[in-house]
């Protein structure tokens, strides 16, 4: 009996520590930047098109319009992607294109909601910054709490895509 009690106690407080997590960190930013051997015109073309997408996000399938002009500011997309089997919708609204410079989005899923700021800066005729600075809120206390712990996990996969985007452009 003291031994059932024992274990519903350190339950109880397991609980309670993952849930405090998500109560002390609900939200969190991170950056990326990755520098890429490429001109600024060609590394801006191959971050939007859409075809190549799947080069550098494996897990992307397809995007879908849901209102507006394509890269238009208050544009919303629908972004679907595919990983083990399971289908993962994210809807993204535009909220600043300057062709060359800057791409930014809202964005929304089940699990969070956040922003995301993407700068293309030319650092000389043959290369190109990227810096992306997101900005991410769990939903709920329990993502809330998956998210603070997530979050090395999610920074270093965005990382790893940028990384695959410059390897991309970089081969071409």
């Amino acid at each position: 009996m003291k031994f059932v009690k024992v274990l519903a106690v350190l339950t109880a407080l397991l609980v309670l520590a993952f849930l405090a997590m998500g109560w002390i960190t609900p939200e969190y930013s991170y950056e990326n930047r990755v520098t890429i051997k490429a001109p600024v015109e060609r590394v801006f073309a191959t971050f939007m098109d859409e075809s190549r997408m799947k080069e550098w996000m494996p897990t992307f399938s397809h995007m879908e319009n849901i209102r507006g002009a394509e890269r238009a500011i208050g544009s919303q997309w629908r972004l679907v992607f595919e990983e083990n089997g399971e289908r993962i919708e994210l809807l993204e609204e535009v909220t600043a294109y300057e062709p060359l410079e800057r791409y930014a989005f809202n964005m929304d899923a089940d699990p969070f909601a956040g922003d995301t700021d993407i700068r293309f800066t030319a650092i000389d005729s043959s290369t190109t910054e990227l810096g992306a600075v997101t900005h991410v809120v769990g939903k709920g206390m329990v993502w809330k709490s998956l998210m603070a712990l997530s979050k090395s996990t999610i920074t270093e996969r965005s990382q790893q895509q940028y990384e695959m985007l410059r390897d991309l452009i970089e081969a071409e």
